[in-house]
């Protein structure tokens, strides 16, 4: 389904975030892991220009209602241009569970970096 989202660089530089999300839930064991990929950012001063940007896990846990999750997010990859994240860059992300069987979901999410850049956003996820 699909990711958005700002990232905003210790510079000021801004931009616009695009990608993927995924997500698997265990809901006997209460946990779920995915992952936000295919990462865009598009600046917001010269829409024209588009860079490829971080690849970011997902892994957590459901609460005791099974109906909202949390966990944390970390960075798997960088492409190493002016727009990305450091590998080190990590955050939260929080989110609950939506109509007949649980099948949809949303959340929000935020990962920063040791350098100051830091991202945040939302995604959405349907059962296949």
């Amino acid at each position: 389904m699909q990711a958005r989202g700002t990232v905003i660089i210790d510079n000021g530089q801004a931009g616009n975030l695009f990608g993927q999300a995924n997500m698997s839930v265990n809901f006997a064991d209460r946990t779920l892991n995915g992952s936000l990929t295919n990462m865009t950012a598009m600046d917001t001063e010269n829409g024209a220009i588009q860079q490829p940007w971080n690849n970011i896990n997902l892994a957590g846990g459901l609460d005791d209602s099974g109906n909202r999750f949390a966990g944390i997010t970390d960075v798997i990859s960088s492409p190493g241009n002016d727009a990305s994240l450091s590998t080190d860059a990590e955050g939260e992300f929080r989110g609950r569970f939506y109509g007949p069987g649980a099948a949809e979901a949303a959340a929000v999410w935020s990962v920063k970096d040791p350098n100051g850049s830091a991202a945040y956003g939302a995604f959405g996820v349907k059962k296949d």
